[in-house]
């Protein structure tokens, strides 16, 4: 095969420096791409060749024979790669273009840019990661949205709320980011918090500081919420008799978990008073026009979750 024009590694080498000050992100796959054996006169498991391609990608000794006109379409980093001077060729030559992306991704981002019938299946964070990179770096805008919204599920399922938030984040993925933020604040596993992972790393410190503060500011404001939800008993006086029961149920929860609210908690607690009064009082709160109510605990504990994980 021929040998890289000198004139293509020193553009590419000009290019490459250039992207690569631009971000950096990290690291598997698996793949289920329909290619159209009418256009395509040879496909291997990830190497790609257009009879009538007219430029080479090459890169883990996997070449892909595509055309410069769709690379131009997609891309405005090809795009001005085209423009820049080329050393003399013969009609029969093709230029072979050096890539610093993987054939597995270099593959996926080819099939994605043809219109051809692909369907992009990520299952794996790590690929996602290498593929929304080179997705970014190449400035192939058509692929980071399809990217974005396979990666969304992959996200969901980190158990770790703080691993998934850093992943979103690095990966300018505002929807897994929020959700993300929503699953810390609820998180109930001081454990799970305090996994070490390297995808911190990926992160700025301060946006970590800030999201730590965050949740702070947001259990704070959920236990005063909670802490003022009290009623009195003409029969107990002072402290109802029922709330001592509740506190006790609810001690060691985070203050956004589902029952913390509930009007089952309340009741429960009410009637393991022993005190006829509260269960009463506590059966027909959500009736009476007052803020102090467990209906209205609910609303303020939603609002607070929304301000904090927006």
């Amino acid at each position: 095969m021929d040998e890289t024009p000198t004139g293509w590694t020193s553009s590419m080498h000009i290019f490459s420096r250039y992207v690569s000050s631009e971000r950096s992100v990290k690291d598997e796959c698996c793949l289920s791409p329909t290619l159209s054996a009418a256009t395509i006169v040879h496909s291997t498991e990830l190497s790609i060749e257009y009879e009538d391609g007219d430029v080479i990608l090459r890169t883990d000794d996997t070449d892909f024979r595509v055309h410069k006109t769709v690379l131009r379409l997609a891309s405005p980093f090809f795009r001005s790669l085209f423009t820049l001077p080329q050393p003399p060729s013969t009609p029969e030559e093709i230029p072979i273009i050096p890539m610093e992306e993987d054939a597995e991704v270099l593959h996926t981002l080819i099939s994605i840019i043809y219109p051809i019938r692909y369907k992009l299946i990520i299952d794996n964070l790590g690929f996602a990661t290498r593929l929304l990179r080179a997705a970014d770096k190449l400035e192939i805008e058509c692929a980071i949205d399809l990217i974005r919204d396979s990666i969304t599920p992959l996200l969901e399922s980190v158990p770790n709320p703080l691993r998934a938030w850093a992943l979103a984040k690095y990966m300018g993925h505002e929807v897994g980011e929020k959700a993300a933020v929503l699953r810390y604040i609820k998180c109930e596993s001081s454990a799970l918090l305090r996994e070490r992972f390297t995808e911190l790393g990926y992160v700025n410190a301060l946006d970590y500081f800030d999201l730590v503060l965050k949740r702070q500011d947001a259990l704070r404001e959920a236990e005063t919420a909670i802490n003022k939800t009290v009623w009195g008993c003409s029969k107990c006086g002072g402290c109802p008799a029922w709330r001592s029961h509740y506190d006790n149920a609810i001690a060691g929860l985070n203050p956004f978990n589902d029952c913390v609210a509930s009007d089952d908690l309340f009741s429960l607690a009410a009637s393991a008073s022993g005190c006829a009064l509260c269960v009463d009082s506590v059966r027909k709160r959500n009736s009476l026009a007052t803020t102090k109510t467990p209906s209205s605990l609910r609303a303020q504990l939603r609002t607070i979750l929304s301000k904090y994980s927006s």
